[in-house]
Protein backbone atom coordinates (compact mmCIF):
# COMPACT_ATOMS: atom_id res chain seq x y z
CA UNK A 1 0.00 0.00 0.00
CA UNK A 2 1.36 3.50 -1.09
CA UNK A 3 1.71 6.05 1.63
CA UNK A 4 -1.29 8.23 -0.32
CA UNK A 5 -3.05 5.08 0.60
CA UNK A 6 -2.72 4.91 4.41
CA UNK A 7 -4.30 6.47 6.49
CA UNK A 8 -3.34 8.92 8.51
CA UNK A 9 -3.02 6.84 12.01
CA UNK A 10 -1.42 4.02 10.28
CA UNK A 11 1.34 6.80 9.00
CA UNK A 12 1.28 8.64 12.16
CA UNK A 13 2.07 5.35 14.02
CA UNK A 14 5.91 5.43 13.58
CA UNK A 15 6.26 8.58 15.18
CA UNK A 16 3.75 7.94 17.98
CA UNK A 17 5.78 4.82 18.63
CA UNK A 18 9.52 7.17 18.63
CA UNK A 19 8.05 9.57 20.88
CA UNK A 20 7.04 6.90 23.54
CA UNK A 21 10.30 5.25 23.56
CA UNK A 22 11.62 8.79 24.32
CA UNK A 23 10.17 7.48 28.22
CA UNK A 24 7.65 9.52 30.43
CA UNK A 25 6.81 12.82 29.95
CA UNK A 26 7.41 15.56 32.68
CA UNK A 27 4.44 16.17 34.57
CA UNK A 28 5.57 19.65 36.04
CA UNK A 29 5.78 20.37 32.08
CA UNK A 30 3.00 22.93 30.89
CA UNK A 31 3.36 23.00 27.09
CA UNK A 32 0.58 25.72 27.32
CA UNK A 33 2.26 28.50 29.40
CA UNK A 34 5.72 27.10 27.40
CA UNK A 35 3.77 27.98 24.45
CA UNK A 36 2.41 30.78 25.57
CA UNK A 37 5.68 32.43 26.44
CA UNK A 38 7.27 31.92 23.23
CA UNK A 39 4.86 33.52 21.13
CA UNK A 40 4.89 36.18 23.62
CA UNK A 41 8.36 36.77 23.23
CA UNK A 42 8.01 36.33 19.01
CA UNK A 43 5.24 38.54 19.19
CA UNK A 44 6.90 41.17 20.73
CA UNK A 45 10.39 41.24 19.06
CA UNK A 46 7.98 41.52 15.32
CA UNK A 47 6.51 44.41 16.74
CA UNK A 48 9.64 46.06 18.13
CA UNK A 49 11.05 45.20 14.60
CA UNK A 50 7.90 46.48 12.68
CA UNK A 51 8.03 49.81 14.46
CA UNK A 52 11.47 50.29 14.06
CA UNK A 53 11.44 49.56 10.57
CA UNK A 54 8.11 52.47 10.84
CA UNK A 55 10.16 54.57 12.41
CA UNK A 56 13.11 55.29 9.53
CA UNK A 57 9.79 55.93 7.88
CA UNK A 58 10.90 53.32 4.64
CA UNK A 59 8.92 50.31 3.41
CA UNK A 60 10.06 47.31 3.13
CA UNK A 61 11.25 47.51 -0.67
CA UNK A 62 12.79 51.03 0.16
CA UNK A 63 14.72 49.08 2.63
CA UNK A 64 16.21 46.23 0.63
CA UNK A 65 17.64 48.85 -1.69
CA UNK A 66 18.95 51.03 1.36
CA UNK A 67 22.62 49.46 2.72
CA UNK A 68 22.86 52.01 5.12
CA UNK A 69 19.95 51.65 6.84
CA UNK A 70 20.42 48.01 7.15
CA UNK A 71 23.76 48.90 8.57
CA UNK A 72 22.19 50.91 10.83
CA UNK A 73 19.87 48.53 12.07
CA UNK A 74 22.31 45.33 12.36
CA UNK A 75 24.68 47.75 14.35
CA UNK A 76 21.40 48.82 16.57
CA UNK A 77 20.45 45.40 17.29
CA UNK A 78 24.11 44.28 18.30
CA UNK A 79 24.10 47.37 20.45
CA UNK A 80 21.54 45.67 22.76
CA UNK A 81 23.31 42.93 22.85
CA UNK A 82 20.15 40.49 22.52
CA UNK A 83 21.13 37.50 20.83
CA UNK A 84 17.10 37.26 19.94
CA UNK A 85 17.17 40.63 18.48
CA UNK A 86 20.50 40.36 16.65
CA UNK A 87 18.58 37.79 15.54
CA UNK A 88 15.62 39.25 14.08
CA UNK A 89 17.18 41.83 12.72
CA UNK A 90 19.72 39.74 10.25
CA UNK A 91 17.06 37.48 9.15
CA UNK A 92 14.37 40.24 8.45
CA UNK A 93 17.25 42.19 6.27
CA UNK A 94 18.02 38.82 4.83
CA UNK A 95 14.70 37.89 3.73
CA UNK A 96 13.33 41.55 2.19
CA UNK A 97 17.05 41.23 0.72
CA UNK A 98 15.79 38.08 -0.90
CA UNK A 99 12.33 39.31 -2.40
CA UNK A 100 14.56 42.29 -3.69
CA UNK A 101 16.67 39.62 -5.30
CA UNK A 102 13.62 37.27 -6.76
CA UNK A 103 12.11 40.52 -7.83
CA UNK A 104 8.74 40.22 -6.44
CA UNK A 105 8.57 43.56 -5.02
CA UNK A 106 8.83 44.74 -8.55
CA UNK A 107 5.67 42.28 -8.95
CA UNK A 108 3.56 44.25 -6.56
CA UNK A 109 4.22 47.88 -7.64
CA UNK A 110 4.43 50.22 -4.67
CA UNK A 111 1.22 51.41 -2.80
CA UNK A 112 1.92 54.52 -0.89
CA UNK A 113 -0.98 53.91 1.49
CA UNK A 114 -0.04 51.01 2.57
CA UNK A 115 2.32 50.73 5.94
CA UNK A 116 4.66 48.59 3.62
CA UNK A 117 4.84 49.98 0.77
Amino acid sequence: MADSEKSLFERLKPLWEAVEKLGEKDPEFDAKAFLDEMWEEGCAESVALWEARNSLGISGAELAEDLETQLKMIAAAYATAEAAQIDWVVNYIAFIRRLKKQGLFELGGSNENHPDG
